[in-house]
């Protein structure tokens, strides 16, 4: 077993890669200052260092903008995480990429770990694995058929999806094989497929913000039901006055007592748009994203508050954005019966499921190469 470090003098030098491969955005940053980086392989480390304009591997200079590492027995470690495949890192245009390129059903059984709960049974997972992989293809395709190549084609947060990387949990691969290459499509194109923990009974159609038009799959019009044993499904949250001042404070220095507060505008799913804060001195007007953004006990966008002495006592319902899979929903479902087929339809409606096929080309046209399953 030994380790290859591949240098490349420019971005459109690195290799293209197959429909079957996803580049996964590890870390991004500005290159302004000195940065290091540490890659470390079964049999050899990389310290990599960028300073003075100059990019150096080991105590080496390299006249290269890319690196890429690969070991044959296909690990590396960076910082917490071990990965499968490829690590890239490229500085440009004053910043600096960290990208793990993966087969695409890898990725898709790491990001299930993650973004889901591996205890659960195998009727579920499969829900997830498909929806996971839908996601992706859909992110793939997008990067490779912009005007500009884009460097990669998902980020490992939740922005995306939560990647981690390899991890040991083998009873998953079952998920993964027995659904491998199945996404879900609408019109023969990858869906966008959302998804939330648990909706709260809440019907996506009726919210604001999203455009259904684009993605009518989204815009489920009847309510799930199959979450209401998740704890989230109502919810509760206090904050007292001085803990909900902190909060905000964050966003608004000079608030410093509250006097009252309530929602000003909600759609009809009660996604709350606005709130109204009346304080000592003036109202203030603060809308729903900052409010959640800053409110980490708030669980969803749909609440009601009232007050109650000193506290302020928030009644919601679900937990995420409420369109798409709802996760508490699915593993209902399967207890009571459904399999994914039935799940996927019951929360995209109008899609249907395709299969991937083998295609080495890396033009679009390996993205609409799909046939049904």
């Amino acid at each position: 077993m030994h380790t290859i470090i591949y240098f490349f003098l420019c971005i459109s030098s690195l290799p293209l890669y197959s429909a079957c491969s996803v580049r996964v955005l590890l870390e991004q940053g500005d290159i302004t200052q000195t940065h290091e980086w540490l890659f470390v392989t079964p049999k050899k480390s990389f310290l990599c260092i960028f300073s003075n304009g100059m990019l150096s591997c080991n105590g080496k200079k390299v006249d290269t903008t890319a690196l890429r590492i690969s070991s044959t027995d296909n690990r590396c470690s960076y910082q917490d995480n071990v990965y499968a495949g490829d690590i890239a890192l490229i500085i440009a245009d004053g910043h600096f990429y960290v990208i793990n390129t993966i087969p695409l059903e890898e990725y898709v059984y790491s990001v299930i770990r993650s973004e889901g709960w591996p205890g659960w049974p195998l009727e579920v997972n499969k829900v997830f694995a498909i929806m996971v992989r839908t996601y992706a293809v859909h992110k793939i395709m997008l990067s490779k058929n912009g005007k500009k190549r884009a460097r990669y084609d998902i980020k490992s947060t939740n922005i995306h999806q939560t990647y981690k990387g390899v991890h040991d949990l083998e009873h998953l691969h079952q998920a993964v094989q027995e659904t491998k290459g199945l996404i879900l499509a609408y019109n023969k194109q990858p869906i966008v497929a959302m998804y939330d923990s648990c909706c709260g009974g809440v019907i996506p159609a009726q919210l604001n913000g999203f455009d259904f038009k684009m993605h009518p799959y989204l815009a489920r019009a009847y309510p799930c039901t199959y979450c209401a044993d998740c704890k989230l499904y109502r919810w509760k949250s206090i904050y007292s006055h001085d803990a909900l001042v902190k909060m905000l404070h964050v966003e608004f220095p000079g608030l410093k007592h509250i006097k009252d507060i309530h929602v000003l505008h909600a759609d009809k799913a009660g996604k709350v748009g606005q709130l109204h804060v009346k304080t000592t001195r003036s109202n203030k007007r603060i809308s729903g994203t900052i409010f959640y953004r800053l409110c980490k006990d708030i669980k969803s966008f749909c609440y009601t508050i009232k007050k109650e002495g000193s506290n302020f006592i928030f009644e919601g319902k679900g937990f995420g954005h409420h369109v798409g899979v709802c996760q508490w929903g699915v593993r209902g479902m399967v207890k009571q019966g459904f399999m994914y087929k039935e799940i996927l339809d019951y929360y995209y409606p109008g899609t249907k499921l395709m299969k991937l096929t083998t295609n080495s080309k890396t033009s679009a046209s390996a993205y609409s190469a799909l046939a049904e399953g």
